[in-house]
C-alpha cells in the first residue's frame, strides 16, 4: 500500500486508483459522521456523494504536508449540515449489536440507546455536528474548529451549549460525567 502523500500526489496527477485508495480508509467513517449529523440515511449518502466530488474537483487544494483526512472530514461535515438543514423524518436509532450480557441489560441498553439518540436529534445542526466530531470522530476541539472552519472558542462555546442541551435532560441519579461517558460510548458503536 501506498503512503498517503503518494496517493494525493498520484491522485492529483489524474490516477483515479489512488484517489480510491486514499478514500478508502475514511469512506465508511464519513458516511458515519454524515448520517450522525443528518438523521437521514439518504441525505447522509447525499452529503457523502457531495463531498467525494468536491474532494476530487478540489484535491489540489489540500496544502501539502498536511493529513487528508481533516480536509476530507471539513467537506463531509459541511455538505452533511447543508443537508440536515432540510427538514427529514425523526429516524429509528441506527443499528448496533446487542451486548451479550443478560436480556435485561440488554433491554436497558436499547432503552438508553434510544434516550441519547433522541436527545441528539433535538439538537440544532450546529451543536449536533460538534457533538459528533468530539464524541464519534474523537477530535479535538482545535481539530473541530479546523474542520469546521470556526475558531476554537466557537467549538468550546458549541461544545458547551450543546452538553448543556443534553444534560438537561439527565435521569435522576445521573451525573455529567456519567452522561457524557455513555454519550462517548453510545457514538462510538458501543454502551
Amino acid at each position: 500500500m501506498q503512503d498517503e502523500v503518494s496517493l494525493i500526489t498520484n491522485a492529483r496527477n489524474g490516477d483515479a486508483l489512488s484517489f480510491d485508495l486514499l478514500l478508502e480508509p475514511y469512506t465508511q467513517r464519513a458516511y458515519r459522521v454524515a448520517y450522525l449529523i443528518t438523521h437521514d440515511p439518504d441525505s447522509a449518502a447525499d452529503a457523502l456523494q457531495e463531498a467525494l466530488i468536491r474532494a476530487h474537483r478540489s484535491l489540489r487544494n489540500l496544502r501539502d504536508g498536511h493529513p487528508f483526512y481533516p480536509w476530507f472530514a471539513r467537506i463531509v461535515t459541511n455538505e452533511a449540515i447543508k443537508q440536515a438543514k432540510r427538514p427529514a423524518p425523526s429516524l429509528p436509532l441506527p443499528e448496533w449489536t446487542p451486548s451479550a450480557d443478560s436480556p435485561e441489560r440488554t433491554v436497558l441498553d436499547h432503552e438508553e440507546r434510544e434516550h441519547l439518540w433522541r436527545l441528539i436529534q433535538s439538537l440544532s445542526p450546529a451543536h449536533r455536528t460538534v457533538i459528533v466530531l468530539r464524541y464519534y470522530d474523537d477530535m479535538s476541539e482545535s481539530e473541530i474548529a479546523q474542520v469546521l472552519g470556526i475558531s476554537p472558542g466557537t467549538v468550546k462555546s458549541r461544545l458547551h451549549y450543546a452538553k448543556n442541551a443534553l444534560g438537561k435532560h439527565l435521569r435522576k441519579g445521573d451525573s455529567p460525567g456519567a452522561f457524557l461517558g455513555r454519550l462517548s460510548r453510545f457514538m462510538q458503536g458501543g454502551l
